[in-house]
């Protein structure tokens, strides 16, 4: 059907082609003195003048406190250390011949990595602060996290002729705790057939166009073969420059069409059909069609949460997978570095990402940190996500036939009134009326909580409330997604006003829902009630303890899961899937007029 596009899109562990310098299991050198690591970044660890005997040497994998070491290291003395420091030297003789250079990474729990002086990774650490060699790492690996290789594009242009010192500066949770460390370190030539490190992945989808991403172990020049599905003649896109880093852009594309598609590089594939590599255009702006939306709440943990609840979700979606995708925000814990994008999202999601456009809400996990290569916040670095009426990614707009999808900054953006996102709220939400039977907003700060976060307590939240609330309920928005508190809570139709202080006062208008076959069915517009329904879905990656009473709210509770809406004509279903694939939630939404589009059966073509 699709010749040279039936490679298996999924990623898998594959041996690196190339030049060996660091291998899995190599000596290094260890030292727990504390004055090894000089503050802010750079240690003197990865200097060559180092006090003589403040290292000794081992064989990796290294750590204490776990069963499946070579080495046990001592444990620092004082007990409020949490770092012990390694480094490994090798030798190049012609950097400039090295066109990637990939780390493969196995820590527990967090790490800073540093390549003749300069630091070039720092995974499961909090960036853009001071760390020294009392610095926790923030979240404890456990499990079969411990035992993953994380690869991670290092820039082979700090290579240098001769001898090279890598260097790692390991930090630990707690004193108690165990560590673990392993690493190799490989160098590809241009002849090296390159592989995945990231992607593909789906970006900016309209109804004639999207964005496919993809990054690769050496510099590369990319490409996107697509075809119609399920018979179509195969077409190829345009080029990307050469480089680690590909963005491919389809345009002319049909709407309400599926397509599949399969990337390579420099001739070699990389990825293709076999189910995977799909997607589906939007409709035609005004036009009505079927929507599913994937909804996740603070996905980005990496854990067995996270991936419970990626799985439950797949297994219950089944044969009709999500035309898009939401996050909450918080989708790259602990910071957002490139580490933790790629650890605990791309490594995470990578199936869901190649055949359901992104479209994230920033969260306060995601901007923590810039990358120590660029100085950039790497969410924007790594998604291209749509500006067009915003003029910024960080609050955005999308488009689905009849739907939109609006996308706010709660965390680093202007939340006054008289701020640019507020007033680009203000317009965004009464503009199309007659194109748009549904809006929703979606953000990371909820305006009602009282699970692991308290809606009165944070400043985000309570801006939010007095401030983009009166323009979301004024405007008549049905939906308002939220993540940050890490439970479900799901609200009557709310028709303020809501006080930002203090002191929370309930909405004015809570009215309640009918009780069909187990939903809550909300009945609104002409002949119905008024109102905006808040659902805060927090819990994709981790829950947690909270009071989950809060007086607007009809449904709380503690639990992972993830929410699943599907918008057909007149009519939004929503349900709250947890990570056992059972439905604790599920609600509805039924417009009468100005509603205007006639319910259609969502086409199936199999599990993309």
């Amino acid at each position: 059907m699709l010749t040279g596009l039936i490679a298996a899109c999924a990623q898998r562990e594959v041996p690196l082609e190339g030049t060996v310098l660091v291998p899995r299991g190599a000596t290094w050198q260890v030292g727990v003195d504390p004055e090894l690591a000089l503050p802010p970044l750079t240690p003197a660890l990865a200097a060559d003048q180092v006090p003589p005997g403040a290292f000794t040497e081992v064989r990796a994998p290294l750590g204490f406190g776990d069963d499946d070491i070579a080495t046990e290291v001592a444990r620092p003395a004082d007990a409020d250390q949490a770092a012990i420091f390694l480094r490994h030297a090798f030798e190049v003789a012609a950097p400039d011949e090295v066109k990637g250079l990939v780390l493969e990474l196995r820590v527990d729990d967090g790490a800073r990595v540093f390549l003749n002086g300069s630091e070039v990774l720092r995974s499961n650490m909090v960036g853009g602060r001071r760390i020294d060699a009392q610095t926790r790492a923030p979240r404890s690996i456990g499990g079969d996290e411990e035992d993953r290789f994380v690869r991670h594009a290092l820039p082979a242009g700090r290579l240098r002729a001769g001898r090279n010192l890598l260097a790692v500066a390991l930090h630990n949770t707690r004193p108690d705790g165990d560590l673990v460390f392993d690493a190799a370190l490989i160098a590809q030539a241009a002849e090296d057939a390159p592989l995945l490190l990231r992607g593909p992945y789906l970006q900016r989808l309209t109804d004639t166009s999207v964005s496919i991403r993809f990054t690769t172990s050496r510099e590369t020049v990319g490409r996107v073969r697509f075809v119609t599905q399920p018979d179509g003649q195969t077409q190829v896109s345009a080029e990307s420059p050469r480089g680690l880093e590909h963005e491919i852009v389809l345009e002319g594309l049909e709407p309400g069409t599926e397509y599949g598609y399969g990337i390579d590089a420099d001739g070699f594939e990389l990825a293709g059909l076999r189910h995977h590599c799909a997607f589906r255009t939007a409709p035609t702006p005004g036009q009505g069609a079927p929507l599913r939306l994937w909804v996740t709440g603070d996905p980005g943990t990496g854990n067995k949460y996270a991936r419970a609840v990626r799985d439950a979700y797949q297994s219950w979606a089944g044969r009709r997978p999500a035309d898009l995708w939401l996050s909450l925000g918080d989708s790259a814990y602990p910071s957002g570095t490139p580490a933790d994008w790629q650890a605990n999202f791309f490594d995470v999601y990578g199936r869901a990402l190649r055949r359901t456009p992104f479209l994230p809400a920033v969260g306060n996990h995601d901007v923590n940190a810039v990358s120590p290569l660029t100085g950039e916040t790497h969410l924007f670095e790594a998604m291209t996500l749509p500006d067009e009426t915003s003029g910024t990614e960080s609050y955005h707009e999308a488009r689905w036939g009849r739907v939109q999808l609006l996308a706010l900054d709660s965390d680093k953006s202007d939340r006054t009134p008289t701020g640019p996102m507020l007033r680009w709220l203000a317009e965004r939400v009464v503009a199309d009326a007659d194109a748009i039977d549904w809006r929703v907003v979606y953000l990371h700060h909820t305006p009602f909580s009282r699970g692991t976060h308290h809606d009165d307590r944070e400043l985000q939240s309570r801006d939010i409330r007095a401030h983009a609330v009166p323009i979301l309920e004024q405007a008549g928005v049905d939906l308002v997604l939220s993540g940050h508190s890490h439970g479900y809570e799901r609200s009557h139709l709310l028709r303020g006003p809501h006080p930002g202080t203090w002191h929370f006062e309930a909405g004015r208008t809570a009215a309640q829902a009918e009780r069909e076959d187990g939903v809550d069915v909300h009945r609104t517009g002409e002949g119905g009630q008024e109102g905006t329904l808040y659902v805060v879905a927090g819990s994709a990656g981790q829950t947690g303890p909270g009071t989950y009473d809060h007086p607007n709210m009809a449904v709380s509770f503690e639990g992972h899961g993830s929410l699943v809406i599907d918008i057909d004509g007149c009519r939004l279903d929503a349900r709250f899937v947890d990570d056992e694939g059972e439905v604790r939630d599920a609600f509805a939404i039924e417009k009468g007029a100005p509603c205007r589009v006639e319910a259609r059966a969502a086409p199936v073509s199999g599990d993309r």
